[in-house]
């Protein structure tokens, strides 16, 4: 590995000792971690480089690293920890005055509104990005995120998910969720990382960003004949299945439907790209394969969604609002099948 490469596991090994300063045993829980979720090229690397960069915690634990005072301690199985208490349906009452076009007397009602929180994802100790999002499956989300941003190749890589309640700053409340990933998922879990540090450096480095959003994926080969009535038929369904879209009007829904347009999942979320993860992972956990069933989004289809799908190995994405240009020019070069402007009497097919 490189210098550079050798800067960018310090400043993972610096966040992971900020992470874990209020342990009891700060520099032995650093090291447990390290030993533990790090491949044993990232700590030979990190050791060659001694303790240039590393902060005080930091390079205490690596030095006991280095004296072989830890051993792994990764588990065979993944490992399901209990999440922490959230909200049961992701949605809270609200009081408005409604006021109304006619002249009728203005009334006081509550109404519920969906659920909007920053969720800040943790994985293997590395700070990696803050989501505004829906906290209800947030396990899904977790497993789902992961697989889709290929951090993972597998569910099997996934070892736990926890959720805890946070202070946001300012009164509002967030979520911390800490995700543990393999071994086998720290080297990209280390090139993204690197990735989001150039992004606020110099203007030219986010030539190397950009490349990284356009680079090309393996085409999608699984081929399964879904016709225009299964389409329409999971979509007549679809408004059933959204138990916090009906209550706000405010939520997006991912569905994954079988051939014949029985829906079998549902998950929702403020967020359309939160709840497309969310139906990845919670199908992930349910055994059932994304390649033998289509997805239908309440959505507009944006590039990013045909990427997940793409990655998922969805051979259809169907979606109720129109699809952008460059959604429609990666589905077609991805073998992907892609439906938009679901309606009820029509539909859409590339």
């Amino acid at each position: 590995m490189s210098a550079h490469t050798a800067e960018k596991l310090a400043y993972m090994a610096n966040q992971i000792a900020r992470n874990l300063v209020h342990d009891d045993k700060p520099v032995a829980a650093v090291a447990d971690h390290i030993v533990s979720f790090w491949t044993p090229r990232m700590i030979d690397t990190l050791i060659a480089q001694g303790s240039a960069g590393l902060d005080p915690v930091a390079a205490e634990a690596m030095a006991r690293v280095a004296d072989g005072a830890f051993r792994p301690r990764r588990p065979a199985q993944p490992i399901r920890r209990s999440m922490a208490p959230m909200p049961v349906d992701g949605t809270r009452a609200f009081p408005f005055r409604e006021e109304f076009a006619d002249g009728r007397v203005s009334r006081a009602l509550d109404r519920p509104l969906i659920e909007e929180a920053p969720v800040a994802l943790e994985i293997n100790g590395v700070g990696y990005a803050v989501m505004m999002a829906t906290p209800v499956d947030l396990e899904d989300y977790a497993l789902g995120f992961c697989l889709s941003e290929q951090l993972i190749a597998s569910p099997h890589e996934f070892v736990s998910a926890q959720a805890a309640p946070v202070d946001a700053g300012g009164g509002a409340g967030g979520w911390m969720l800490r995700v543990q990933l393999g071994a086998e998922g720290a080297a990209p879990l280390l090139e993204r990382a690197r990735l989001r540090l150039a992004e606020g450096s110099c203007g030219l480095c986010g030539i190397e960003s950009l490349e990284q959003v356009m680079r090309p994926l393996q085409p999608v080969t699984a081929r399964v004949r879904i016709g225009a009535d299964a389409i329409f038929s999971a979509a007549a369904q679809m408004r059933d299945q959204q138990v916090m879209g009906r209550a706000t009007g405010a939520a997006h829904a991912a569905a994954l439907c079988d051939p014949t347009g029985k829906i079998r999942l549902v998950r929702e979320d403020v967020g359309r790209h939160n709840a497309f993860d969310k139906l990845i992972g919670a199908a992930a956990r349910e055994g059932l394969a994304m390649a033998d069933h289509f997805v239908l989004l309440t959505a507009r289809c944006s590039f990013e969604l045909v990427q997940k799908a793409v990655i998922a190995e969805v051979p259809v994405l169907a979606t109720i609002s129109a699809a952008s240009t460059l959604a429609c020019e990666q589905a077609a070069s991805h073998g992907l099948k892609l439906v938009s402007l679901v309606r009820q009497d029509s539909l859409l097919e590339l």
